[in-house]
């Protein structure tokens, strides 16, 4: 099937509105119609801007990184959630980390991330980097969700290297005693 056969089937479907704004258009227009690689229909000009962006799905499925045309509320989205971890990969192309070897490395970056000491939800992994997500503690540098870590509570990491220190105190201090005592 040919492309124009194709947006003539694609933009009957829409009801030959927008996929925007819901604005009504001449089937004798749907050429000026501009298609969003990310939702796979077709916008109105004020809708859709040209602009580019990487589809994830393209991402996850053929390892293609290269920009495609989105429509304006694509592009706001992707933004949006550009760094948040919303799919696993190996759920959705399990060959993909067989095939690329810098997903390895992906692997390894994951274990330098931080699990949250205060809610302890393994499966959602804080990285410095995260402004939006993390916050740090002030002594030790560790990472904590913003929503967890609340001004006024310890830090638990500062909590338990305190409790080293003062155990390794102690244990110093009975030595120096018992040294103190044989002579």
């Amino acid at each position: 099937m040919d492309a124009v056969a194709l947006r003539k089937i694609v933009v009957a479907k829409q009801n030959y509105r927008c996929a925007g704004c819901g604005t009504r258009i001449d089937p004798d227009y749907i050429k000026r119609l501009r298609y969003c690689e990310y939702l796979g229909r077709y916008f109105c000009q004020c809708c859709h801007e040209n602009a580019q962006a990487v589809v994830p799905g393209r991402v996850l499925r053929k390892w293609d990184f290269s920009k495609y045309y989105v429509s304006n509320f694509a592009r706001d989205l992707l933004s949006k959630i550009a760094g948040d971890p919303l799919f696993n990969p190996n759920d959705i192309n399990s060959g993909l980390y067989k095939k690329n070897k810098a997903l390895e490395v992906v692997r390894l970056c994951q274990a330098k991330g931080f699990v949250c000491e205060f809610c302890g939800n393994e499966k959602d992994i804080i990285f410095p980097f995260q402004l939006n997500k993390c916050q740090h503690c002030e002594e030790c540098h560790a990472c904590y969700h913003r929503n967890c870590f609340r001004t006024g509570k310890d830090c638990p990491r500062c909590q338990r290297l305190a409790e080293r220190r003062e155990r390794l105190a102690r244990k110093n201090m009975e030595e120096q005693e018992d040294e103190g005592g044989g002579s």
